[in-house]
């Protein structure tokens, strides 16, 4: 499973690729949305963990590009959008952007993990040591 993680705090990205490797994800992670779309177009992820406020852009409009694409094309991804912002205006946005669900930081990552299992349907990813 490819998990692509769009984060532009250098130290909250590496936490993800680590924690999300451990529970045995490809992990590809870039620290903004231009670059995001460019990895997502290499990589065809299984799934997508967005920031919704980077510097070159946000999260709605890499998940509306994202949503642009044909279902072959990987624009049905399912995707995560994650936030410092949890203000119940901001998750309606970003759901009606067209993420999967919203995780407000800091991230849990058995949290994370719940709901990677339910959005792709996997029951037995490995668990956190």
């Amino acid at each position: 499973m490819r998990v692509l993680v769009l984060e532009d705090q250098e130290y909250i990205r590496l936490l993800l690729v680590v924690l999300l490797r451990k529970l045995g994800f490809t992990v590809e992670a870039v620290a903004g949305r231009t670059e995001g779309f460019a990895a997502f177009q290499r990589v065809m992820p299984d799934v997508v963990v967005c920031d919704l406020a980077m510097p070159d852009g946000d999260g709605f409009s890499f998940i509306k590009r994202v949503r642009s694409l044909t279902d072959e094309a990987g624009g049905s991804v399912p995707a995560i959008a994650l936030s410092t912002f949890s203000a119940p205006n901001v998750v309606d946005l970003a759901l009606g952007a067209g993420f999967n669900r919203f995780l407000a930081k800091p991230v849990d990552i058995h949290r994370l993990a719940s709901v990677i299992r339910e959005l792709l349907g996997e029951s037995r990813l490995m668990d956190l040591p």
